[in-house]
């Protein structure tokens, strides 16, 4: 049934907590930057978990089992910041680094740290084995969308879900 746990998601974009969210319900720069990223992914065609979207039908419900199930079936994370306290927070932590635990367990799993605004230097250690994206780039949204998709067809054809280029008749065709 619709709305039940597990639900599958591709991707996990990682959320400001509320405890960095501006004071005075402005939107925040991050806030603005996951909002535009949301966006595009899902206009692109990919079902992404994004808690302020994904968790509004689930309000007065229990929101950590349907994060879980996000984290276990999502190809790629997203974990972006502007500020080192950002993705040194609790929850963005907690998240970012349970699923670095699971990609231990599953290769295909890739995580994208995105930064702004700061150096690539400044974001935990944890990512340094990363390559990151920075998004002070002009078109960000489109060379990360395009990098996201570039990611998930690899993990498609690793999987056996797509053909090797090599192999494709339709690539040999073209």
């Amino acid at each position: 049934k619709p709305g039940e746990i597990p639900e599958l998601w591709g991707l996990f974009l990682q959320d400001l907590p509320k405890e960095l969210e501006s004071k005075n319900g402005e939107p925040t720069e991050d806030s603005m930057i996951a909002y535009n990223i949301y966006n595009s992914l899902e206009q692109a065609g990919y079902r992404t978990f994004f808690a302020k979207k994904s968790l509004e039908s689930k309000l007065g419900q229990e929101y950590e089992p349907y994060i879980y199930a996000a984290l276990m079936s999502a190809t790629v994370m997203i974990v972006l910041g502007t500020k080192t306290e950002y993705y040194n927070s609790t929850w963005v932590k907690n998240e970012w680094s349970r699923f670095l635990e699971l990609k231990k367990e599953n290769k295909h799993k890739t995580l994208i740290a995105c930064f702004k605004n700061m150096s690539p230097y400044e974001m935990p250690m944890e990512f340094s084995a990363f390559q990151s994206f920075d998004l002070n780039k002009i078109g960000y949204v489109e060379y990360l969308v395009e990098g996201v998709n570039h990611v998930i067809q690899n993990s498609k054809r690793k999987n056996g879900v797509l053909p090797n280029e090599e192999t494709s008749e339709v690539n040999r065709l073209e």
